[in-house]
């Protein structure tokens, strides 16, 4: 039985409109006897969403885990002519496929998938090195949405804290048009 912490309840820790930030933490049971509080800071601005995860091991015990921070994406298809996702690893370019099942566990710093229908892109960067899945998701053979992870194997001390960053840009796309400027 694998504790799923995205399903805790979180309070609010501070709201501040004017800088556009929100704080909330939530205490997770992760195991019998190991407790996990997860901190989360939202930074909006007008092209991209940061948030800062803080993980913290109130427990006396070690854990051993996996951070993954999904995002799931309703996109108007994913043949790969409307739908185009590429990621970084280890300093190359890796195209994936966006009708077919992906996964690569290490080096990823981003995640990159722009659909030409809406003309958007989003990018979904990391502070540190990640693994990446991504997968189609369907529901009675229709398709619905991208979904794609960033994830982290992590090890805690009691007491101890980890830290990642992850950021979603989203931009629209130059067409034809917008290019034939002056």
């Amino acid at each position: 039985n694998v504790p799923c912490l995205n399903e805790a309840p979180y309070h609010e820790l501070k709201y501040d409109r004017m800088k556009k930030n929100v704080k909330l933490e939530s205490q997770v049971p992760f195991d019998k006897k190991k407790t996990v509080k997860i901190v989360k800071e939202f930074h909006f601005t007008k092209d991209s969403i940061r948030v800062d995860y803080r993980l913290i091991n109130t427990s006396k015990e070690n854990i051993n885990a996996y951070l993954i921070i999904e995002n799931n994406l309703c996109m108007q298809s994913n043949d790969d002519e409307s739908l185009s996702m590429e990621c970084s690893a280890d300093d190359l370019l890796l195209s994936i496929p966006p009708e077919t099942d992906f996964f690569n566990n290490k080096g990823i710093f981003y995640l990159r998938m722009t659909d030409s229908l809406s003309q958007c892109c989003f990018t979904l960067s990391s502070s540190d090195a990640a693994g990446v899945y991504a997968y189609p998701y369907f529901s009675q053979q229709q398709y619905l949405a991208s979904t794609t992870g960033l994830f982290w194997k992590i090890s805690l001390l009691p007491g101890a804290v980890c830290s990642r960053t992850v950021t979603l840009y989203i931009k629209r796309t130059e067409t034809h048009q917008h290019k034939r400027k002056g």
